[in-house]
C-alpha cells in the first residue's frame, strides 16, 4: 500500500486514491540530482527511500504532469513544492555535512575531507559513507576482539609452559612417575 513520503502528508491508497480524490503516487526518481531534491522535501532526516517509497500528487504543480492516453504522468524534471517541509542537508556553501549519529572512527582531518568531498552530493553516495562508517566500526571491533583473544591466548601459553616445567622439576626430584 502506497503513502506519501512527505512527513507532514497522511495519504495513502487506503484513505485517498485515484477513485477517491484523483491523487496518484509517484516513486522518487532515479536521477541523483532530482532524487536529492525529492528526499529534501519530504522533511525527514537521515533517510533515504526504498524502491516503493511514493510522494503523492497533491505536493506537484500542474506544469509538473504531462498527461497520456490513459493516464498523467510526472514529467521528468518535476520536484515536490506544495506543502512540503524543507531539511536541507547542505549548507549555504553547497557541502554536505555528515549526520551528527555517525561518527566515523577514521581521522578528524580524513572527516573534514570526506564533509568538502563535492563527489558526496547524491544519496546513494552518502548511503555508501554511511555503510562504510559502519564497517569501519565493525572492523576496530573486531580488532580489539583479536587483540583480547592474543592476549588471552598468550597467558593460557605461559600458564602451560609453567605447570611443564613443574611436572618436569617433580619427575626430576622423583615425586612423581611417568605412569601417572
Amino acid at each position: 500500500m502506497p503513502y506519501c513520503a512527505i512527513l507532514s502528508c497522511k495519504n495513502s491508497t487506503r484513505n485517498v486514491g485515484r477513485n477517491n480524490g484523483n491523487v496518484s503516487f509517484h516513486r522518487f526518481p532515479n536521477d541523483p540530482s532530482i532524487k536529492e531534491k525529492w528526499i529534501d522535501a519530504t522533511g525527514q532526516k537521515n533517510w533515504f527511500p526504498t524502491k516503493y517509497s511514493t510522494i503523492c500528487s497533491i505536493h506537484f504543480t500542474e506544469e509538473s504532469f504531462a498527461e497520456t492516453n490513459k493516464n498523467r504522468r510526472l514529467t521528468t524534471d518535476a520536484i515536490p513544492t506544495i506543502d512540503v517541509l524543507k531539511t536541507s542537508t547542505y549548507d549555504d556553501n553547497n557541502d554536505l555535512k555528515l549526520p551528527a549519529n555517525l561518527s566515523s572512527p577514521c581521522s578528524t582531518a580524513t572527516k573534514r575531507k570526506l564533509e568538502k568531498d563535492p563527489l558526496l552530493n547524491t544519496p546513494k553516495e552518502r548511503k555508501l559513507l554511511h555503510r562504510l562508517n559502519i564497517a569501519q566500526k565493525k572492523i576496530i571491533k573486531q580488532n580489539k576482539k583479536i587483540k583480547s583473544l592474543r592476549e588471552q591466548n598468550r597467558r593460557r601459553g605461559l600458564k602451560i609452559r609453567t605447570l611443564v616445567a613443574s611436572l618436569e622439576s617433580l619427575k626430576k626430584k622423583s615425586l612423581i612417575s611417568d605412569e601417572q
